[in-house]
């Protein structure tokens, strides 16, 4: 119980990080597009992502009308395209630019 308390404080730090950096800006995220108003921002994408499994979030843009996410699940490093508005997954591939 004691270890697994650790672990949700650990992602609950790394979320909470994360989304400062990218508001200071000093992000490897990228929007190439402008999210669309009333959508969700990129740390509730992030934490909505992070919620469906997936761990170590290293690059979000937006693009052609959603978000665009690099996460690994199950040791597999993979592209998600997730809907603005829901945070809910659309696709998954697996990504090949190692």
């Amino acid at each position: 119980m004691i270890q697994q308390k650790g672990k949700t404080q650990m992602k609950q730090l790394s979320y909470l990080s994360m989304c400062a950096w990218m508001v200071l800006g000093a992000t490897p995220a990228v929007a190439e597009d402008a999210a669309p108003a009333g959508g969700k921002s990129i740390c509730e994408i992030v934490g909505a992502v992070e919620s469906q499994g997936y761990t170590q979030v290293s690059e979000v843009s937006f693009d052609d009308g959603e978000w665009k996410v690099e996460a690994y699940k199950d040791g597999k490093r993979l592209s998600l395209q997730v809907d603005p508005d829901s945070g809910k997954i659309a696709s998954v591939g697996e990504d090949d630019d190692d």
